[in-house]
């Protein structure tokens, strides 16, 4: 049992063990959740480059709205119950750190509950995010190679068609680059495609 010395919380070895394996439980419950939490949130970001207008934009934030709550807690309790302090209720914050450990993890859960369910589509939209920048290589490539048989072409360059697609080609670059510019994959995709199109009718 704790008892006090000169005003000093004397502290048996089994609270001290118990309340520092409960803190330590807290905090690698927290950096879980922090991984998770992260992991989850690059994907939804993805999702609403490609789709603004994503239902599982708002089915998140319902979710990382509680891992918010979760780890605003878990702050509070590491600093009401600091176990370094000389008055520090051992018993307390036992407690007080298994319980926060709880809703760290019962958070983490409603995590891996929110990626399974939408797996496919999380892990689809963050492929597509990655390779944008390839596609927009390959649309410039394209219209590189489209704009060099264009100039090979001097017989026809005055024909009416001929400049026709030359302009077209020159605005549909100019797409891609403004897409480039804003860093908007859904618009570097879609300036892509109507690239690649051009080009294939050059």
């Amino acid at each position: 049992m704790a008892g006090r010395w000169f005003g000093r919380v004397r502290r048996s070895p089994q609270q001290n063990a118990a309340a520092t394996a409960a803190r330590d439980g807290a905090v690698a419950a927290f950096l879980d959740l922090d991984t998770r939490q992260r992991f989850v949130s690059e994907a939804i970001r993805a999702v609403g480059e490609l789709d603004p207008r994503s239902s599982m934009i708002r089915a998140w934030a319902t979710i990382e709205q509680r891992c918010f709550t979760a780890t605003s807690e878990y702050v509070s309790v590491s600093q009401e119950h600091d176990l370094d302090a000389a008055s520090v209720d051992l018993f307390g914050s036992t407690i007080a750190y298994q319980r926060i450990h709880t809703t760290l993890a019962d958070a983490a859960s409603a995590v891996d509950a929110f990626y399974q369910r939408h797996r496919p589509e999380l892990d689809h939209a963050v492929s597509a995010i990655a390779a944008t920048p390839r596609i927009a290589e390959e649309a410039a490539a394209a219209a590189t190679r489209a704009r060099a048989r264009l100039q090979q072409e001097t017989a026809v360059a005055g024909f009416r068609s001929v400049r026709a697609v030359d302009v077209e080609l020159t605005d549909a670059v100019a797409a891609l680059d403004s897409a480039l510019a804003a860093a908007s994959a859904q618009g570097v995709r879609a300036a892509a495609t109507r690239l690649h199109g051009v080009a294939g009718e050059v």
